[in-house]
């Protein structure tokens, strides 16, 4: 009976040791609250007590890596200027193909009218 709780002691301790081999390594410890928030923590010792058994390490999500989530909205903010970009030229270019066509359109009257005017002057009237 003594061999069995003193092997049970030991494995529990070791099991302690190694979670908190774990938390050193780790550069931030998090834990969830009794409200359900997750709360980042520097080091196991600044964890309430109370929320002791809800500590885990994070994970790199980019939920969780700043950087990440930082990179994320730089690229955001990358596609969404470009697609504004994009969207400029096309109207830039729609307005020039419209104005090319209003010069034709003019040109083509000027024409016409000229032609008109030299048929009524080969007639003799104006």
């Amino acid at each position: 009976m003594k061999v069995g709780s003193a092997i049970v002691a030991v494995v529990a301790s070791l099991g302690l040791a190694l979670s908190g081999a774990s938390f050193i390594i780790a550069d931030q410890v998090r834990y969830m609250d009794s409200s359900g928030n997750i709360r980042f923590v520097k080091k196991p010792s600044d964890v309430p007590k109370q929320y002791i058994l809800q500590v885990f390490t994070p994970t790199p999500t980019p939920y969780y890596d700043k950087r990440a989530l930082v990179e994320l909205k730089r690229r955001k903010a990358m596609a969404e200027a470009e697609a504004r970009r994009e969207e400029m030229n096309r109207q830039r270019e729609a307005r020039r193909q419209e104005l090319l066509l209003q010069q034709e359109q003019a040109k083509e009257a000027r024409r016409l009218r000229a032609e008109d005017d030299a048929a009524r002057i080969k007639r003799g009237g104006r």
